[in-house]
């Protein structure tokens, strides 16, 4: 009796556990239109919400409106957060447009066709952006174009990004093309249907879906491993920790698969399925239908809980906060408390709550040095480099200006930022120590060094040069890194003017170099005031420091310059 007894009440635990599990709304948030498209989740928890009332909303965590922006046309489905913070929105109309995170626009492209599905951004912050008309545009973080390439066809969905540079863009005339960073054709595989957005898996197996009610595992070779037929068209799949594959169709049924393409399990739900599932760290699936039901469903393909809402759901995104938003029609954005997303290679629509389209995979490559010893020009540039002799290498280095004036950094643009790195970071990597770059401290080739693997690496410099500018004892090379810095004008966080005022804090004496670096903090600080709008607190800390003319009258000068255009934002 003692037996049964103890059975009921675990097994009365155990419903109570999924009861508790059951996603409780936390909150509700109203706009004047249906919810457009999947809402982003930027790093510090703030959501960004489209609505059909022509408004971009900025939430906290809480819901609280913190401010909104006005979008003067019609919209797709065009929403990411860049690596920087930067929002990126794109009109129907053909306009992509980068957003402050306190809602101000920094600058516009117009493409002159028409936009429907986000971009992807590479590392150093090169949007990759597709339209409907088939054109792939490269565009810098700061609204320049790079170079665009002509698709075959039409895109049918958004592309993404694997770790080692290939662009993957699904084609609505039924194919998966394969792109490498620099826009160079790499394979393109044909399927039936038009594809979805792809999800990249641990292994570098590429997931899509089709139209035509079948879903693909493709190996990067490229080779189909397999093929899963369905009843309806398959949306965009997601993967969970154990390399579970969840997608649903149309119709309504959410797919569980194994990475051998075996169907581990298949669950109906009440009504159609809008769009991509999301799956958690403990492997919860959630969905969400037009029969306006949200599902969380465990890993075995029970169906845990069901939550009715108000409208028909448009879209799901989950938090790392443990939050799930759900859009609606109605209006509204709800939030239900949830699981962090999975650990895992693409648990979520366009891999991540920022929609960033990039696969964060470990990726299997040897060293730089290993990997291309066999490379003649390499082995070229390197051995002018590490010659020691300031001619040769400075020969090194033109030839390396040369080639990115004429936009010909494309298969090298690896080894010429690992190169270039040795130069610029010299005294500062960890391995500088064991290397005979004589390049210690100041040197115009350093400097030269430095500008260059800026133009190069773009946001993906930013990293080296906040260490050079941090740890370098020679004044003259921290102005060379501030100055760097500036060239990208990016400083979402504020650790660039925060640097700044914390440099000049602590600079007791007033000299030539002290002066020159004073200047160089304004023409940085500017930069960025005109690039985003604003500074930081310690930002125009430091722009008052210099304009009280402790550094001299040209520096004060320049230094109020900025305040007043700063007065007129």
């Amino acid at each position: 009796m003692k037996k049964k007894i103890l059975y009921f009440i675990i097994c009365l635990l155990f419903l109570l556990n999924c009861v508790s599990a059951s996603s409780e709304q936390l909150w509700r948030f109203i706009t004047g239109g249906r919810i457009r498209s999947y809402p982003a989740i930027a790093q510090d928890g703030t959501v960004y919400l489209l609505s059909d009332d022509r408004f971009l909303y900025s939430l906290t965590a809480k819901g609280e409106q913190k401010w909104r922006f006005f979008l003067e046309e019609r919209l797709g489905d065009c929403f990411t957060i860049g690596q920087d913070s930067t929002l990126y929105i794109g009109y129907k109309s053909g306009e992509l447009f980068a957003l402050h995170g306190y809602g101000k626009k920094i600058w516009g492209f117009n493409t002159g066709q028409t936009i429907m599905y986000s971009p992807v951004q590479r590392r150093d912050g090169t949007l990759l952006l597709v339209t409907e008309e088939g054109t792939l545009f490269a565009i810098s973080h700061t609204g320049i174009l790079k170079w665009k390439y002509e698709l075959d066809s039409a895109p049918s969905s958004s592309p993404v990004l694997d770790t080692d540079g290939t662009l993957y863009v699904p084609l609505k005339e039924g194919s998966l093309l394969a792109l490498e960073s620099w826009g160079e054709k790499k394979w393109q595989i044909p399927v039936t249907g038009a594809p979805t957005t792809p999800a990249i898996a641990q292994d570098g197996t590429i997931y899509i879906g089709t139209d035509k009610g079948l879903f693909y595992a493709i190996s990067p070779l490229p080779k189909i491993r397999w093929t899963i037929s369905g009843s309806s068209s398959f949306l965009s799949g997601v993967i969970g920790e154990d390399n579970t594959i969840y997608t649903p169709t149309r119709n309504g049924i959410v797919y569980a698969i194994l990475p051998n393409g075996e169907i581990k399990w298949t669950v109906p739900l009440k009504g159609s399925i809008p769009g991509t599932c999301a799956v958690g760290e403990n492997g919860t699936v959630y969905a969400g239908t037009n029969a306006s039901i949200v599902y969380g469903i465990d890993p075995l393909g029970r169906i845990q809980w069901e939550i009715p809402i108000k409208g028909e759901i448009t879209n799901i995104v989950l938090s790392p906060l443990k939050i799930l938003y759900v859009g609606s029609s109605d209006w509204t954005l709800y939030a239900f408390e949830a699981e962090k997303p999975a650990k895992s290679p693409w648990p979520l629509y366009l891999h991540d709550a920022r929609h960033s389209g990039r696969s964060a995979r470990y990726y299997a490559f040897s060293t730089i040095e290993s990997h291309y010893k066999d490379n003649f020009d390499f082995m070229y540039l390197k051995t002018l480099i590490q010659s020691g002799d300031p001619e040769l290498i400075e020969e090194a280095l033109n030839e390396i200006e040369d080639r990115i004036n004429k936009n010909e950094v494309k298969a090298s643009r690896q080894y010429i930022f690992y190169l270039l790195e040795k130069i610029a970071g010299f005294g500062i990597t960890e391995d500088d120590f064991y290397t005979n770059y004589p390049f210690r401290g100041y040197s115009q080739l350093r400097e030269k060094a430095c500008v260059l693997y800026t133009e190069v690496g773009g946001l993906e410099a930013s990293l080296l040069l906040l260490r050079v500018f941090k740890n370098e004892k020679d004044i003259r090379m921290r102005s060379v890194a501030m100055h760097c810095l500036g060239l990208l004008k990016s400083d979402p966080d504020g650790s660039i003017s925060n640097m700044i005022a914390a440099a000049l804090q602590t600079d007791a004496v007033v000299n030539s170099s002290s002066v020159s670096f004073a200047a160089q903090a304004v023409s940085t600080l500017k930069s960025i005031a005109e690039y985003q709008g604003a500074l930081t607190r310690d930002g125009l800390r430091a722009l008052l420091t210099i304009a009280r003319g402790k550094y001299g009258a040209e520096a004060k000068t320049k230094a109020w310059e900025v305040l007043n255009i700063l007065g007129k934002k």
